[in-house]
């Protein structure tokens, strides 16, 4: 069960060309080191993918289904490509760690 309360919520956004997230494997984006899950991704082709495993890798066009503190999904939402995206990656992770 998810618990909904506390900043916590579940969003669905869509991968486009730019994202952090696109071409890359769920292992390598590491987002459990922000306390984000990835619950599903709904295929650009319309097939769906539950509780995909860490080889799954992000297409453009997939939807995600993500949960979180909202702070850090909106900040995986809008995180672009390349070193800032992964720079970013790594405050959020800095930042998370400095809360507990």
């Amino acid at each position: 069960m998810l618990r909904l309360a506390h900043d916590y919520s579940v969003a669905e956004f869509t991968v486009n060309q730019g994202d952090w997230m696109l071409n890359r494997s769920l292992m390598d984006l590491r987002l459990g080191d922000e306390e984000v899950m990835i619950l599903g991704i709904k295929r650009y082709d319309g097939s769906y993918v539950g509780a995909p495993k860490g080889t799954a890798i992000s297409a453009d066009g997939d939807e995600i289904i993500v949960y979180g503190k909202i702070a850090m999904l909106r900040n995986l939402e809008s995180r672009r490509a390349g070193s800032q995206g992964d720079r970013e990656h790594e405050v959020a992770v800095e930042n998370k760690q400095g809360l507990e």
